[in-house]
């Protein structure tokens, strides 16, 4: 069943996401701005975002929507975190989630009334008749949501979860190598150690389950190999020579000196003749007087 649910703003409802605040779209256009600087290509940004009110630093994309907890926002890897959810943006992985999204019904999520730890119970002890019509009632329940179940959707999802599982993991490489190429290769790598790691644990056969991340230290390894991108060397004009090392190289007949240009030499003499002249006569005139 096809709905129109699965987008950011059903999304944000589910999530019970609320606007951000000023200072929260300060911390976000900062992180932008950073990111910017950057760039080595252009970037599309997110077509809206929200906040969740989560003190766990976490953000993820569904379409062209954002989302980010409080404490992502309050944490020193704000930029590093919104790069990589930007590479999920920036390729087909986050209209696909929405596509996803639409596929299945999500009802908007109800509280259930808890009772508290002094709260009086009714206990009610039932005849062997109503043990049998409420047993043949909870029957009739699960089916009929095993029904509801099929026909909401997910059915293809459930058989497909080993091939989305896998598809996704790779997902998540690409986004850290994207978030790489916008200069937080180190930033990300230390957001995962802190934050990530700690939440690891073995998962028998990943490869025939839905687990959507790989494990945090294959990421963390992979980032911390990546290559800072080298900025570009604008080229030289002109080729500058090098000069040489060391005196001229000496024939058999001494060092090899380079001739004088006879054309220089007769210009020299053709105008020495037109320099006036003085004599030692007039010299001794001059000193007469």
């Amino acid at each position: 069943m096809i709905t129109p649910f699965g987008g950011g703003w059903w999304w944000s409802q589910n999530l019970g996401g609320r606007e951000p605040s000023e200072r929260e779209r300060t911390a976000y256009q900062d992180a932008i701005e950073l990111l910017g600087a950057e760039d080595r290509g252009p970037v599309r940004l997110p077509g809206s975002w929200f906040v969740v009110d989560s003190p766990q630093p976490d953000a993820a994309v569904c379409g062209r929507t954002l989302m980010l907890s409080r404490g992502m926002l309050e944490s020193e890897f704000l930029a590093a975190v919104i790069a990589h959810e930007l590479g999920h943006l920036n390729t087909s992985d986050g209209n696909l989630t929405a596509a996803i999204n639409r596929l299945i019904i999500n009802p908007l999520p109800l509280r259930r009334a808890q009772s508290q730890p002094g709260d009086p119970r009714t206990v009610i002890v039932p005849s062997s008749q109503l043990t049998m019509g409420m047993t043949f009632f909870g029957a009739c329940i699960w089916v009929i949501r095993k029904a509801f179940g099929f026909a909401k959707g997910g059915f293809a999802l459930m058989i497909l979860a080993p091939f989305w599982g896998t598809y996704w993991r790779k997902r998540e490489y690409t986004a850290d190598q994207y978030a790489a190429s916008l200069g937080q290769a180190e930033e990300l790598a230390d957001f995962l150690e802190v934050h990530a790691l700690i939440h690891d644990h073995p998962v028998p056969l990943i490869w025939l389950t839905e687990h959507t991340h790989p494990p945090t230290e294959l990421r963390v390894d992979k980032l911390r190999k990546t290559r800072p991108v080298a900025e570009p060397v604008a080229p030289a004009l002109e080729p500058v020579k090098a000069a040489p090392t060391g005196p001229p190289t000496a024939g058999p007949d001494g060092p090899a000196l380079t001739e004088p240009n006879p054309s220089a030499g007769r210009a020299l003499t053709s105008a020495g003749k037109n320099l006036p002249t003085i004599s030692h006569t007039d010299i001794g005139k001059d000193a007469s007087q």
